[in-house]
């Protein structure tokens, strides 16, 4: 499982090491997840010891996901966690689709981007606003 996440290569994304370990359990936990959910060729009890683990694995892949979004929004809003988010989104696109909260991780990770440039444009729209106050002569 770790050559897996380690070819996703998140260690190369310019952010801070809690952002990209997050990001590494998020990934090694979802191959860990699909893994178990298409293993089929089992005997009733494993079958069951399976279902556990599986639930098991969705609850990890829950926490690893929630401290990868913490560790997210940790960084400014700016350039940099635009460029964050979207260097992790893609390496996300070859983790498999495990659905969280209702969305897959792209689609949050996407979600978290979009709210990010959003913040951006409207924090740049405040500073262009901003008219100086007359000096006193």
């Amino acid at each position: 499982m770790r050559n897996r996440v380690n070819t996703l290569d998140f260690k190369a994304v310019d952010a801070p090491i809690e952002a990209i370990n997050a990001a590494e359990a998020v990934a090694a936990q979802a191959f860990i997840f699909t893994t178990l959910k298409h293993t089929d060729s089992f005997t009733t009890l494993q079958k069951s010891l399976r279902d556990t683990d599986a639930k098991k694995i969705a609850t990890q892949v829950q926490k690893a996901a929630t401290t990868l979004w913490q560790q997210l929004e940790r960084l400014p809003d700016n350039q940099d966690k635009v460029e964050v988010l979207t260097k992790i989104n893609e390496r996300f696109e070859h983790v498999p689709a495990i659905t969280i909260d209702g969305a897959t991780l792209t689609q949050t990770v996407t979600d978290h981007l979009q709210k990010t440039k959003n913040a951006i444009q409207a924090h740049e729209q405040a500073q262009t606003r901003r008219y100086s106050s007359p000096r006193p002569f």
